[in-house]
């Protein structure tokens, strides 16, 4: 399935997967596209949300490093969220 996304999707690690999937997202005849801060900053599973099938500590996750959020990733969202009229 993996090997399929990354064909369908022309995901790319220069560009990175993560942006590649939120490009596809936004480019998507949807209503409401949600991006989650986790795949903004290219997080791995540890910053997981919600482990599905397990009680206890889902929904927990939070920003504690607000540094991360530079001009360069705000200019990366804008240029991204106006190419594809979001």
């Amino acid at each position: 399935m993996r090997d399929f996304a990354v064909d369908y999707l022309r995901l790319t690690k220069d560009e990175g997967y993560n942006w590649g999937f939120i490009k596809s997202l936004l480019m998507s005849t949807a209503d409401t596209a949600i991006i989650t801060m986790q795949d903004i900053l290219d997080l791995d599973s540890e910053a997981r949300m919600n482990t599905p099938s397990t009680l206890g500590g889902n929904w927990a996750w939070r920003l504690s490093d607000i540094n991360v959020l530079t001009d360069d990733l705000a200019a990366k969202l804008l240029k991204i969220t106006k190419t594809y009229s979001r």
